[in-house]
């Protein structure tokens, strides 16, 4: 609990003014848009609404929780993505409030929770409704509560790491591990170990009553065999580590390390006995493992916002350290600092998400031209899909059709064996989406020959119609 509760000064007031326009000025920056991996998402999402299970009839390789949330978004329509990611974006900043109240005074605690967090968060690696956020809300909720000494429940929420973004799981483990290890009591590190395992055990049974246990184990050795696979160059452990890395656009990482470890360097000189050595050992252990989970499975920039966790940690440890100055100059150290660990964004940032709110709402209601394709085409029937992630949502309003193939988005890196099921599903559906990227590329011999084949027994079983860029092709 809070050490101590601010009296309404001239103090108190500028924090909760500090607040309130840090929430308005990162809100434009939270409106999912249904195009890219977004779009495979909701479409995943929607196929679960339509009574479809996950990785056996509809396939993606995030993790369950992470698609049950979107789909209970969707119950709610485009407001519901809304929503959604202004309470994740509340349930961390929440939660850094709790975990600093601990070890610092309520106005530390509010910085940190209310500036800093949502600043971090929605940094220049944060994409909206990807599958990162909900599991660093998981993080820092289960480290507030464990930091409280609610170990049970830190352990259930702990548990949901899992589920949510299993490459957030490594670092918010260790973390807690670290922060539990501190108190040297066998006992609440006995209760967090109950709470992770019944956590664990009940989010399993559900899988299981669902038929998606044994899918998603298959899933986890997928993703990591894809974590490995052909985006990575190099022979040597040392080049594949680099491979990774250069994956991931590292450039404006580097500013974020070089902050982090600046904040952690001065923390270890500065701590103040009141925060003893656990907030800063967890802070540094976070940098170190998501250091390693980046550098050895890292592919994509939104990986990059990983280092939310160790980022928001670090601005706490200076704040925890007995950083004298009055608070106006602190909160501005707060929010440069901030600032610099969210990637150093332009400001033009905000302002642009901002213009593009109206557009972006109107497509969040609007039903994607994908789908009225498919359901301008026939009566309902099956379906599958082919393309890469030029995907719009295309499962919205499909609930009465059936898609025949679980994989409805291919990619010229998936294995050859997977690209060839994926033809020999399609070849038995009464209906086909073809979406522009499903087209030949340079230096991609696995992927140009499913391509050849799929346009082959397109055109000798299929009759195909355009509409603007896709096709929707009717069995003959």
């Amino acid at each position: 609990m809070p050490n101590s509760a601010p009296t309404f000064s001239r103090d108190t007031v500028l924090l909760f003014c500090a607040a309130a326009l840090t929430a308005l000025a990162i809100s434009p920056l939270l409106m999912p848009t249904h195009d890219f991996d977004r779009g495979i998402f909701v479409s995943v999402a929607e196929r679960l609404l339509a009574g479809d299970r996950l990785y056996a009839e509809v396939w993606d390789n995030k993790g369950p929780l992470f698609y049950y949330l979107v789909a209970l978004e969707r119950v709610a329509g485009g407001l519901g993505e809304v929503l959604f990611e202004f309470l994740l974006v509340l349930l961390t900043s929440y939660s850094v409030f709790r975990l600093l109240a601990v070890f610092s005074n309520v106005r530390n605690a509010m910085l940190a929770g209310f500036v800093a967090s949502p600043i971090i968060l929605t940094g220049v690696y944060y994409f909206p409704g990807y599958t990162h956020l909900p599991a660093l809300s998981f993080s820092f909720a289960a480290l507030a509560l464990v930091a409280e000494g609610q170990m049970i429940w830190g352990g259930l929420v702990l548990g949901l790491v899992v589920f949510a973004n299993i490459l957030v799981a490594p670092v918010a483990f260790c973390c807690v591990m670290v922060l539990c290890w501190q108190d040297r009591n066998a006992a609440a590190c006995i209760r967090l170990a109950l709470g992770l395992a019944l956590s664990l055990l009940l989010f399993a049974a559900l899988l299981f009553a669902r038929g998606e246990l044994r899918p998603f184990l298959d899933s986890i050795f997928l993703n990591l065999a894809y974590s490995q696979g052909s985006l990575v160059k190099g022979h040597g452990f040392l080049d594949r580590l680099l491979s990774h890395l250069s994956l991931i656009s590292f450039n404006r990482a580097k500013i974020i390390a070089a902050a982090i470890c600046a904040c952690l360097l001065y923390a270890g000189f500065k701590t103040a006995k009141a925060c003893g050595d656990a907030l800063l050992l967890t802070a540094l252990t976070s940098f170190c493992t998501s250091g390693v989970v980046l550098a050895t499975t890292g592919l994509w920039r939104q990986h990059l916002q990983l280092l939310s966790i160790p980022a928001i940690l670090s601005v706490s440890v200076v704040l925890a350290s007995g950083l004298k100055i009055p608070l106006p100059m602190r909160l501005a150290a707060v929010i440069g600092l901030s600032w610099i660990l969210s990637g150093g964004a332009s400001p033009a940032r905000y302002s642009e998400a901002a213009g593009r709110l109206a557009g972006n709402w109107r497509s969040l209601s609007a039903t994607p031209q994908d789908a009225m394709a498919i359901m301008n085409s026939s009566e309902p029937s099956t379906y599958a899909r082919l393309g890469k992630n030029d995907d719009n949502g295309h499962a919205i309003g499909l609930a009465k059709w059936k898609l025949g193939c679980a994989r409805f988005h291919q990619y010229p890196f998936d294995p050859r064996e997977t690209l060839k099921n994926a033809l020999d599903c399609a070849a038995h559906v009464d209906t086909i989406l073809v979406t522009p990227s499903f087209a030949p590329e340079p230096d991609q011999p696995d992927w140009n020959r499913f391509v050849a084949d799929g346009e082959k027994f397109l055109s000798s079983s299929f009759h195909c119609q355009y509409q603007k860029a896709l096709r929707v092709c009717r069995r003959i």
